[in-house]
């Protein structure tokens, strides 16, 4: 049965291999920049963790997101969804409306118009 680390560690793993996917960051790259900041494992090491095959200390489970996280920010922005202009709205579909606008007077003053 796995404890509380474990599951842990599983959910960090399954992140780190999501933003890894999502990103398109491979797992070469992940090692280079793991081992630049002073990660101990090799990169057959690193391929068993991604796999779940092998268990990190907390340290280097963190070594390899902030290796992750760092080629992620170096990477260009991502397209967005452009917005157009267009001509405005007309009045009527502008503000709350007539329909509102009646419910609002009758609320507040208790009249009709």
């Amino acid at each position: 049965m796995a404890g509380p680390q474990d599951e842990a560690e599983e959910t960090q793993r399954a992140l780190i291999n999501a933003a890894m996917v999502a990103s398109d960051v491979p797992c070469s790259d992940v090692w280079l920049r793991y081992f630049a900041l002073g990660g101990a494992l090799d990169d057959f090491d690193l391929d068993a963790f991604f796999a779940g095959l092998m268990s990190l200390p907390l340290a280097e489970c963190n070594l390899v997101a902030e290796a992750v996280n760092e080629l992620i920010a170096e990477q260009p922005p991502r397209p967005k969804a452009p917005h157009r202009n267009g001509p405005p709205l007309p009045p009527e579909t502008c503000g709350r409306g007539d329909v509102l606008d009646e419910l609002l007077r009758q609320w507040l003053f208790g009249t009709t118009s």
